[in-house]
């Protein structure tokens, strides 16, 4: 059996063990909207195993509506991809919230683990997981990581979804601040554009390229290693011009910290 165990803060704590019957995420604090980012980085990288996932909330002190919409999208997309998950050791306010939505399907009975022994996911599978967290966040289909070089100011595409070669090609290196993901690696700050189209930090080429490959609007985060050091960029893409609202741009930011604590 193996276990990854991260905590980006005390607010939500989770852990990864892997049994014979399956992969087991033990949540501990509280699960709302705000720490979203923390338990989808745990499931994308515990369903990546391959195998049923179990949700141990036996140590959960509250959670809220949100996130039980979130987990209850999170077991159809399990489900959907031959997997399944459900919630173990539910007790208290995660019980009284599942009996008052009518969800207690999602629970099961009790199920934990052995002693962990402790390993460290791969650098690939949280560059995945990150890029499938944050297309869930923010409701968009498609996304990308981009690992950054600080010497000399330049970005490479290490994991994405839902895009196509030109786009690839294009944006493969990024050593300038003429995208939202150049901008953000530049200044250290996120950059949220809102429509493509209109967008004084994209060049005429490059705005081009982002709309044929449908992405209207755009937001770019830093990833900083805890020491501080800018690491990579997230970025979400929407279809059409977009917005931002303030608790999804909160939640890519925590995501980012989230990844950057676990690379």
């Amino acid at each position: 059996m193996t276990n990854m165990s991260y905590s980006p803060d005390d607010t939500l704590v989770f852990s990864i063990a892997e049994d014979r019957a399956g992969v087991t995420v033990s949540l501990a604090g509280e699960l709302d909207l705000l720490s979203l980012p923390d338990v989808g980085m745990a499931l994308e990288l515990a369903g990546a195993r391959g195998t049923p996932v179990a949700l141990d909330c036996g140590r959960l002190r509250f959670a809220d509506a949100a996130a039980l919409h979130f987990l209850r999208r999170a077991r159809d997309r399990a489900r959907s991809a031959g997997g399944d998950l459900t919630l173990t050791n539910t007790q208290g306010i995660v019980l009284r919230l599942l009996e008052l939505t009518g969800s207690l399907s999602l629970a099961a009975g009790s199920r934990l683990p052995t002693e962990p022994v402790r390993v460290t996911p791969s650098r690939t599978a949280v560059l995945q997981a990150a890029v499938a967290t944050a297309v869930q966040l923010a409701g968009t289909p498609r996304a990308n990581l981009q690992l950054a070089d600080p010497a000399v100011r330049r970005l490479r595409i290490a994991a994405q979804q839902g895009f196509h070669p030109p786009f690839l090609k294009f944006f493969e290196v990024v050593d300038d601040t003429s995208s939202a993901c150049g901008a953000a690696l530049h200044t250290g700050a996120s950059v949220w554009v809102t429509d493509v189209a209109r967008s004084p930090t994209y060049t005429r080429a490059a705005a081009q390229v982002m709309l044929d490959a449908g992405a209207a609007a755009v937001a770019s985060v830093p990833v900083r290693a805890p020491d501080g050091e800018l690491i990579a960029i997230i970025s979400a893409h929407d279809e059409t011009p977009r917005a931002w609202e303030d608790v999804t741009r909160l939640q890519l930011e925590r995501l980012a910290t989230v990844t950057g604590r676990l690379l």
